[in-house]
């Protein structure tokens, strides 16, 4: 070169060492930071975990505190959160039967509606909300209609009918005969309680007094 040319000199401060930074429990952005700084490459293994959010760091290679180069092998294992699962079914459950469960695969329960079904035993789960089979994230909201039996009936008018049309009508609508009084052939209804158009719930009772047939 033609005297007086200037001629920069670099001069190296020796191979560049960086402090293993405790990452286990933090972001793993945050906690690479001083790695990323100096360009020294890690790799990065991502695993599911129950218990861990996804991005934070589960385990780390080398330990925190040791000095490394580049040349090292450094290495992460990152959650990537819990991994999605079906809902399950829990038709036919009772509520706090269906509730456990659900609980118990990682869903907790949103809203609960009761429904008149008479198909459905009572307190009984009818439907999910996502359905049974979805496969849906962790902690996702899980909606229940729980069955609150068939719809009430209107007690029918049954004075002076005979006993056995009087029983039939009243097993046809669910509800239960209490009977007294009557002869040898059953009789004739003289009266009922409750009264012709009482609006009951299946299952209920209506007391008849017979008069002798």
């Amino acid at each position: 070169v033609p005297a007086g040319t200037t001629v920069t000199i670099v001069v190296s401060r020796g191979v560049s060492r960086v402090e293993m930074p405790d990452a286990i429990g933090r972001p793993l952005d945050e906690a690479a930071e001083p790695l990323d700084e100096l360009g020294v490459a890690y790799s990065v293994e991502r695993v599911s975990s129950e218990t861990v959010a996804d991005g934070v760091v589960i385990d780390q290679f080398p330990e925190a505190g040791q000095r490394v180069t580049e040349a090292d092998s450094i290495s992460f294992v990152v959650s990537t959160g819990p991994d999605p699962r079906a809902v399950l079914d829990v038709r036919g459950l009772s509520g706090d039967g269906a509730a456990f469960a659900l609980g118990a695969a990682g869903f907790v329960i949103g809203e609960v509606e009761f429904r008149e079904d008479p198909a459905v035993v009572p307190g009984a789960v009818i439907e999910t909300t996502p359905p049974a089979g979805t496969v849906s994230p962790r902690d996702t909201a899980v909606d229940l209609v729980i069955s609150s039996g068939p719809p009430p009936v209107e007690v029918p008018s049954l004075s002076n009918r005979s006993y056995a049309d009087a029983l039939a009508t009243l097993e046809g609508l669910g509800l239960v005969a209490n009977v007294s009084g009557g002869g040898a052939s059953g009789g004739s209804v003289s009266s009922q309680s409750p009264a012709a158009g009482t609006i009951l719930p299946v299952g209920s009772l209506v007391a008849l007094e017979l008069r002798g047939g």
